[in-house]
């Protein structure tokens, strides 16, 4: 096989199984159809039809995901932090609110627990701005923010003791209220050895 033929071999085999992405169309915007046919009258002339056109207004969808759940191991007053990712998938700019509830199917709770946004992406926060005080983050259409949440491990907890709790985000402009959870665990090890 010449090194011609296999190139466009494999480009046609990358074409084809590419996977295809389209953009979704933002809210508001319109989409106009117009349909047309074609036909020879009677003395062998071409004459187009087209039919009144049709306006469609893309609707607002409003979607996110937060991704992902996390696990953490660490020592008694050791800070463990869990990164996550926040993203508008919808079509339309949204803002969100995020809610963090511990459970109670484990043995104890972080302290000082606190959400901050992550915008390096480096697994600590960028600032003092803890999310859980009623802020609202502004997301446009398919933007992310990386958000990362902080806690200690208390010192009354016994070796092998775990902490379970589940980051919420809601839509604040849907009416439907449409959110995403992640659940994170948080496993205390024993002491440290040197």
């Amino acid at each position: 096989i010449s090194r011609v033929s296999f190139a466009c071999c494999l480009s046609l085999f990358i074409f084809t199984y590419s996977p295809v992405v389209f953009a979704q169309p933002k809210a508001g915007s319109s989409i106009t159809n117009i349909a047309s046919g074609d036909f020879y009258d009677e003395q062998g002339n071409l004459q187009v039809i087209n039919s009144n056109p049709v306006i469609l207004t893309v609707q607002p969808i409003y979607s996110l995901s937060l991704q992902s759940n996390q696990q953490n191991i660490g020592t008694i007053g050791s800070k463990l932090n869990f990164p996550h990712v926040l993203t508008n998938t919808g079509n339309i700019a949204d803002n969100y609110k995020v809610v963090l509830t511990q459970l109670t199917n484990d043995q104890f709770d972080l302290e000082n627990i606190a959400v901050y946004v992550d915008r390096d992406q480096n697994g600590e926060p960028d600032d003092n701005n803890n999310l859980l005080n009623n802020a609202i983050l502004h997301l446009e259409a398919d933007e992310s923010v990386a958000l990362v949440v902080v806690g200690s491990i208390p010192k009354n907890v016994v070796a092998g003791n775990v902490a379970n709790f589940s980051l919420t985000s809601t839509s604040q402009l849907d009416p439907g209220n449409v959110s995403a959870t992640v659940s994170d665990v948080a496993k205390e090890i024993g002491r440290a050895h040197v």
